[in-house]
Formats: structure tokens, sequence, C-alpha cells
């Protein structure tokens, strides 16, 4: 699971004053009872309860940290990246305008972006299919949607600027 906003994590901070106001909260005063036969029973029986007897006195404190993990979660935007089973559409446009052409990348910027499009193609899965465009004076489809990736390669491998 990753994170869009992973500082949306930091939130969690608020966990530590959440719990210390539920601990530093009043105290109730002190009755003294002529009789503590009714309290030791009453002490006996909440030993014997089940262990979730003891977590119904922090319900309101579990709840309220429950609160705010979904808040954090929230802020911090998860999602998974899984690869699905399902077919993608990879649409490669290549500039073929005359700038394309010059020189300052080596051997051009045509080429690089030749190079570049053949490493996207590596990339590219069995069950995805694949559309060159050229795009320049005119827009020209140099390969139609096709998941033969070799004819792909070789369509993108045979343009040239004119």
């Amino acid at each position: 699971m990753n994170f869009i906003m992973p500082a949306g994590l930091l939130l969690g901070g608020l966990a530590v004053p959440l719990i210390a106001l539920y601990f530093l909260r009043i105290r109730r005063r002190k009755v003294q009872v002529p009789s503590l036969l009714l309290w030791h029973a009453l002490q006996r029986s909440e030993r014997l309860a089940s262990p979730f007897e003891r977590f119904k006195r922090h319900l309101l404190l579990f709840l309220q940290l429950l609160i705010l993990l979904a808040l954090v979660f929230a802020f911090a935007r998860p999602f998974l990246n899984t690869k699905s089973a399902a077919f993608r559409s990879v649409v490669l446009v290549i500039d073929m305008s005359a700038s394309m052409g010059a020189k300052d990348e080596r051997p051009t910027r045509f080429d690089v972006a030749v190079d570049q499009a053949l490493e996207v193609l590596k990339g590219v899965g069995p069950t995805d299919e694949v559309m060159i465009v050229a795009a320049g004076p005119t827009t020209e489809v140099v390969s139609p949607f096709t998941r033969e990736l070799p004819k792909a390669r070789a369509a993108l491998e045979g343009l040239s600027l004119t």
C-alpha cells in the first residue's frame, strides 16, 4: 500500500494528546462506605468476566482512536499499486517536426525520442495493444492498434525525418 500524501500520516501524532487527555481527565471523588463486602464481590466477578469486559471502560478511547485513524488514512489517501490482468492501450506519439532534427542531443532529438519509445515497448505486456502515431505537419497513424510487438517495433524503427 502506498500513500498519495504520506505527510498526512503525521496526523497520527494527534493520538498522543488524545490518550494523554483521556488518562488525565478529572478523577471521581472518593466516598467512604460502611462496608466493603459488596465491593469485594464485585471485584471477584470482574476477574471472572471475559477479557473484553475490561475494554468496556476504555470503549470511548478506542472509538476516538479509531476515528482518528480513519481521518489519518483519509488525509494520507492510500492506494494499492496492483497490476491488473486487463489489457492496456498504449499510444506512442512521435514528434516529426523539423526541430526534432536538432543535434543538441547525440545523435538527434528524433533518435533519442525513438530510443525512448523503444524502451516503452519493452515494458508492454503480451495482453497490451500498441499504436504508433507520427505527429508532424500532418498527423499519420504509422501502426494501428496491434498486440504484435515486433510489427510495432519495425514501424517505429522505420520512421525517419524528412
